[in-house]
């Protein structure tokens, strides 16, 4: 219940900001708007673009050395230079063994949530801003571990199960900075402190790695760096 609960939080703040926003005009200070006529009656544009940006911090840092890959695409549009709803679409995968135990997963995920800009009354495409995340993967891994000694019994066991099926949701606490580059190009950073609310788990495993999400912990850092494009 708690998860449909926060799944629907998220989607009433994308269908409500827009229409909340509509409403808001700012009028000339020193008279009311009747008094000066219609015409000088400045309106904020609600819509003011559409971006595209693709996360290349996550790639980066597997072909230095990480067991995982993930990688990342967001879309988010600008409200008043305000309120920027985003829904970040992903892939996230990890294939390794240490200490004779191997470990498998890979599937997409999603975060959906809101970005509030810091500076939106400077109009400005750089910005530092803060937001909130609902994520979910619904995914399946594989565990294999090759004589490793059973501490109660004692001698070495062997342990296979592939294809085990899971599905983790998260929360995340995002702050991060955009900075305009040239023209529609820009570049941004963002920091995540994720927290779990619930991952699958079976009585003899549970999930090492979440795609989306990452090490199975009560909580965890992320980092993306990411390239934008404004349509």
């Amino acid at each position: 219940m708690a998860r449909i609960s926060i799944f629907i939080f998220s989607l009433v703040l994308f269908c409500c900001f827009p229409a909340l926003s509509e409403a808001q005009e700012t009028e000339p200070a020193g008279e009311p708007a009747e008094a000066l006529g219609s015409d000088t009656t400045v309106r904020k544009p609600v819509f003011n673009g559409l971006y595209l940006g693709l996360d290349v911090a996550n790639p980066a840092l597997h072909f230095l050395g990480t067991g995982y890959m993930q990688c990342e695409v967001a879309l988010d549009v600008n409200l008043l230079h305000r309120y920027f709803p985003v829904l970040e679409l992903g892939y996230g995968s990890y294939d390794n063994a240490e200490n004779g135990v191997g470990y498998k997963a890979a599937a997409p995920f999603f975060r959906v949530g809101m970005n509030y800009n810091m500076k939106y009354k400077q109009n400005n495409e750089s910005h530092f801003y803060f937001g909130l995340r609902y994520g979910f993967s619904a995914f399946k891994y594989d565990i294999s571990s090759h004589n490793v000694v059973d501490e109660v019994w004692g001698g070495a066991i062997d342990f296979n199960r592939s294809g085990i099926k899971a599905v983790a949701n998260w929360m995340e606490i995002v702050g991060g900075i955009r900075v305009a580059i040239y023209r529609n190009f820009m570049m941004g950073w963002s920091f995540r402190w994720r927290a779990r609310l619930k991952i699958t788990e079976h009585d003899d495993s549970a999930p090492w790695y979440v795609p989306g999400f990452g090490y199975n912990k009560s909580s965890n850092i992320g980092f993306t760096y990411a390239l934008i494009y404004k349509f």
